[in-house]
């Protein structure tokens, strides 16, 4: 009989297993340790279930994530899940594909370094393939961070990344001079210490072109820039479900190389999680302005939000978006709602430390004595 991989003294009983978050009875509790593939598909459907507990936790986070966005004025919006959604599929598991579920809450995610990666995509995507976004490379930079290995520097081939390279390299002869912001980012991550005060320095379409020619690949990773934006983890409404997907791959010898495609062969279903389309996610972005750059970048909340609109539109979040999973919305009713619900915590909030100091005032102090608004003796001074 199978035995949960736990410490002995931990009192793990079935009806605790079954209030426990999904997360939790996928990697902890997990009952498919050692069954067939066929019975697979029904432990999974077991977990589908949403508890009371996993619910609850959805909402504390979803709270604490909205109390800490208002101290930070990190920016809100929301989408919602149009597609089924899976991330973490390369994670190890008995069913051959694992899940994100946020250690030790046991509740479903999507990180913030997954969210920085797509809506870095999205970002460059505007900057080089459309001439009416506010988006360029140096934004991306500064906002996202500097990658010596991204496409445009890298690619010498025109069929790949789209002509990225020809269409960067366009716009350093043709506009890098004129743009104030890389100018001012240049100096400050590769300042030319060696030029003296009546030498005119390297222009900046003179240091990009550097870093795009064969000579200067190395130059690229010498450059360490964090970007000044922070993307948060996602997290799904509580309403949240999951649901179980199927991927049937025929011609399993022929890949092994045992034998050649033929109809005969017996599929071998591969069964995984995924969450059901309909679920509300809020991302927060924040901004830690360094070195003054923030003047020169403008509207930057509008740059984030046409960058995930793209990204919404055209990419996806999560794995398997090439073949529809992980499509999202903009939803702008929902942003609306929290928003209002936000301002209508703040006045409660306003409202009653109005009426604590209104309290406070009430009581005067006499001689030493304290009195209350009704005039009796409360306290006395030593």
């Amino acid at each position: 009989m199978a035995r949960y991989a736990v410490p002995g003294y931990i009192a793990v009983r079935e009806r605790l297993i079954q209030k426990s978050p999904s997360g939790h009875r996928f990697l902890l509790y997990f009952k498919g340790w050692n069954i067939g593939n066929d019975e697979k598909r029904k432990v999974l459907d077991q977990l589908c279930t949403q508890t009371e507990t996993e619910t609850d936790v959805l909402m504390a986070i979803a709270t604490r994530q909205s109390s800490a966005a208002q101290s930070a004025g990190a920016y809100m919006l929301s989408g919602r899940l149009t597609s089924p959604f899976i991330t973490g599929m390369g994670n190890p598991h008995p069913v051959e594909n694992g899940f994100s579920f946020l250690s030790p809450y046991g509740v479903p995610y999507l990180p913030g370094a997954s969210i920085k990666g797509v809506v870095r995509r999205a970002a460059e995507e505007l900057a080089l393939m459309n001439d009416d976004s506010p988006w360029t490379i140096p934004l991306v930079w500064v906002l996202f961070g500097f990658e010596a290995g991204s496409a445009y520097l890298t690619e010498k081939s025109e069929h790949l990344s789209e002509g990225w390279p020809s269409i960067f390299a366009e716009w350093v002869d043709e506009k890098a001079d004129a743009d104030k912001l890389l100018k001012t980012w240049l100096d400050v991550i590769c300042p030319d210490k060696d030029r003296k005060p009546d030498e005119p320095g390297r222009g900046p379409s003179e240091i990009l072109s550097s870093w795009i020619s064969e000579n200067g690949k190395n130059a690229c990773k010498e450059i360490h820039w964090k970007g000044i934006l922070r993307f948060w983890d996602a997290f799904p409404s509580a309403d949240v479900r999951l649901d179980v997907d199927i991927m049937n791959p025929h011609h399993k010898e022929y890949y092994e190389g045992k034998s050649p495609p033929h109809d005969s062969e017996q599929p071998v279903p591969i069964f995984f999680l995924v969450m059901k389309p309909g679920a509300l996610f809020n991302f927060y972005v924040e901004l830690e302005d360094r070195c003054g750059l923030l003047d020169l970048i403008g509207d930057w909340k509008s740059l984030v939000s046409e960058a995930y609109n793209h990204a919404f539109d055209w990419l996806g979040f999560g794995a398997k978006t090439a073949v529809g999973y992980g499509a999202f919305k903009r939803d702008t009713e929902a942003e609306r709602r929290i928003e209002e619900e936000r301002m209508a915590e703040q006045a409660r909030k306003e409202a009653e430390e109005k009426k604590q100091r209104e309290k406070e005032k009430k009581k005067e102090v006499r001689g030493g004595t304290c009195v209350t608004a009704r005039g009796r003796k409360a306290c006395a001074s030593g």
